[in-house]
């Protein structure tokens, strides 16, 4: 057996181990508290899960919940790239919005969304509150790609003369574009399971969150775990796409 054969079933048990372990939790959870309404078997769970596909309502709560998570990661990724690009092109800019990133990547989040609630629609709330949180991580990840960024190209590019969207075409964007879809995946994960917490708070009920509301005002509450688990899955799901995405595209970064 090769080196890269052992690591890759090392890897494969390890990560079977995991799961069992959160399983096993569970169980003993459910066998130590006793009571469905506290903590849901798994069996229970599983059930409620696998009959969420037959809804209708699940489709349309998951297809509007990715929407609103979608237009708000689009919408802070260009205007990341777009404050990357004015800072690059005039220094004064990036100290001047420095605090502007540090403010909004340390507000809690509740906070914001509570805020936000008293002035925006349920509908347009967890939009804006999953920009606001995941517009600094673009930022840094783009800030960073682009100080990454060989400066010996852009020397040689001077040197010789080449044009500025040249420049950007053909030598940033090409060595910035792996790292930022390397972590696409995570970010994408990650705003998903913020929009879902905003649609709760929000009481947003055309989204996977206003589903999590009335099953827990109808203390459906293995419903509630099933609903849990489906946003789990979602977000694994958009990693595993992004992760093999990267694989496929980004080969010749190995070469």
């Amino acid at each position: 057996m090769t080196a890269f054969v052992k690591r890759h079933w090392l890897t494969v048990l390890f990560a079977a181990l995991s799961i069992g372990f959160m399983f096993a939790a569970w169980g003993v959870s459910w066998q130590v508290k006793g009571n469905e309404l506290i903590v849901p078997s798994i069996g229970g769970t599983l059930s409620q899960f696998f009959k969420l596909f037959a809804e209708g309502e699940f489709w349309k709560s998951l297809g509007m919940t990715f929407a609103r998570t979608l237009m708000a990661v689009s919408l802070s990724f260009v205007l990341a790239a777009l404050c990357t690009a004015i800072g690059l092109a005039y220094a004064p800019f990036k100290a001047f919005f420095s605090p502007i990133i540090a403010v909004c990547r340390t507000v809690p989040t509740m906070a914001v969304t509570l805020v936000i609630m008293l002035t925006f629609s349920s509908t347009m709330t967890p939009v804006i509150v999953t920009m606001l949180v995941v517009f600094p991580m673009f930022y840094a990840q783009i800030s960073a790609a682009v100080d990454g960024v060989d400066r010996g190209l852009l020397e040689m590019a001077k040197v010789y003369g080449v044009k500025k969207r040249a420049v950007v075409t053909k030598i940033i964007i090409p060595q910035i574009a792996p790292a930022i879809v390397v972590q696409l995946g995570t970010v994408l994960s990650f705003a998903l399971k913020l929009t879902i917490s905003a649609e709760v708070l929000a009481y947003a009920y055309n989204g996977i969150g206003g589903m999590m509301k009335t099953a827990n005002f109808a203390t459906e509450i293995a419903r509630l775990s099933a609903l849990t688990l489906a946003s789990v899955v979602a977000g694994l799901l958009i990693e595993a796409l992004f992760f093999a995405i990267t694989k496929i595209s980004f080969k010749w970064k190995r070469v």
